[in-house]
């Protein structure tokens, strides 16, 4: 029997995973640049909570029996709040890395920002496919021909 404990956790904990990395990577720019941490606890956690965010809505998307579309709307929602600030964030940083750097430091801090980005996505399709998979089946309906 798939287990909707099991689900939700597994979603939760892709999230808490994917919001640590992602956070770690925003460390690297930091080094990469020579500058100051900015980040506090508080935001880090904030930061985190965000891909929870995204993970858990994503999770909930995965496991609705209900049109894609209806789905797609959910993991947006959710997801809309690390999507935000993440570019507004890397934006931001990158913007500060070319202020009077070379290109070398230039391009480290771009391919950083976009493994940011892609770990973002992963906190929308992993989860996703983790309750999707796990999803209760209908019973009683029989397959069509």
């Amino acid at each position: 029997m798939r287990s909707t404990r099991t689900t939700w956790l597994g979603g939760l904990l892709i999230g808490l995973v994917l919001g640590c990395l992602a956070r770690g990577v925003m460390r690297l720019v930091v080094v990469v640049e020579d500058a100051d941490p900015a980040f506090s606890w508080v935001g880090s956690a904030l930061i985190v909570s965000l891909f929870v965010l995204a993970a858990v809505g994503a999770t909930l998307a995965g496991r609705l029996r209900a049109p894609l579309l209806v789905r797609l709307v959910v993991a947006a929602l959710f997801a809309a709040p690390v999507t935000f600030f993440g570019i507004g964030i890397g934006a931001q940083e990158i913007a500060w890395a070319t202020e009077g750097e070379t290109g070398g430091v230039v391009g480290v801090v771009i391919a950083l920002a976009g493994l940011i980005g892609v770990i973002a996505l992963a906190s929308v399709v992993v989860p996703w496919r983790w309750a999707a998979a796990r999803r209760p089946r209908a019973v009683g309906k029989s397959a069509r021909p």
